[in-house]
């Protein structure tokens, strides 16, 4: 495969919220098998409502440090004959400028030491030494040409609380760093699943078909082996089955085959 530009990708958050924490042991998106179908559904189904909405990034958006450090052994004479992996470090920092957010709070300064939220009148929060227990947390974005991407970190823990500034030209922000811990199931570290932008695509756009024949429509959608709704604007004119157009009586009708969201669409005439 040579270059391609539609690989290269910029990420932006979802507009309903893109960073969410639960607590440890709520399910959290996973794929049933191991497809590219299972990949895309994983990456685009609903969360648990035992997901909190940890609001607003700063436009610095968060980063991923996942370095990996190994320690040369070498022979008598110089040769590297081994590099052992000795340190990896898998932890996502960003600024959450939702200062009033009792999400962003309790992950700030852990959930025992916050009470109340806004929406209920007021918070009291206390801040003390106590170390931050394990969350789930997904982060949610749009990539380049409407795909989808999901990051879930079954283990993440706060490891550092940056400085926080209240300023009168700036937000009051809270800088957080979510260490992803070894998933105990399978000692992974987080998991990233990619899904493109649904599109469904027909291979004609008009047909012609006599009354008791029939004619395929090939419909071909993105991700492959995904469920298509068939449909008939007149059903007394033309039916369609999986694809195959039955014809009933002369007349038009338009044909529909819909899959997340996009429709496509052959007019299909009916002769005598």
């Amino acid at each position: 495969m040579g270059n391609n530009k539609g690989f290269v990708t910029v990420g932006k958050p979802k507009i309903n919220g893109a960073i969410f924490r639960a607590p440890v042991g709520t399910p959290y998106p996973i794929p049933a098998d191991d497809t590219p179908l299972a990949y895309a559904a994983a990456a685009t189904e609903e969360l648990d409502a035992a997901f909190e909405c940890m609001g607003y990034v700063s436009s610095d958006g968060m980063t991923n440090n996942n370095s990996k450090t190994s320690t040369e052994i070498r022979a008598w004479g110089g040769q590297v004959v081994l590099a052992p992996l000795t340190e990896h470090t898998d932890t996502f920092a960003g600024t959450f400028i939702e200062s009033l957010n009792a999400a962003v709070q309790k992950a700030a300064n852990g959930d025992d030491n916050v009470s109340g939220s806004m929406e209920q009148g007021g918070m009291f929060i206390t801040i003390d030494s106590s170390d931050d227990i394990e969350h789930v947390y997904v982060i949610d974005m749009i990539i380049t040409g409407g795909a989808k991407k999901r990051i879930v970190i079954p283990y993440g823990k706060i490891s550092e609380v940056g400085e926080i500034s209240y300023k009168d030209d700036t937000a009051v922000g809270y800088p957080l760093t979510i260490m992803c811990l070894p998933n105990p199931v399978d000692e992974k570290n987080h998991y990233e699943y990619v899904a493109p932008k649904p599109s469904i695509t027909l291979d004609k756009t008009t047909a012609t078909v006599a009354v008791s024949g029939t004619t395929a429509i090939t419909a071909t959608v993105v991700p492959a082996g995904a469920t298509i709704t068939w449909a008939s604007s007149n059903t007394a004119v033309a039916t369609v089955a999986a694809g195959t157009v039955t014809g009933v009586a002369a007349g038009e009708a338009t044909i529909t085959a819909t899959f997340g969201g996009t429709t496509a669409a052959c007019k299909v005439t009916v002769t005598a």
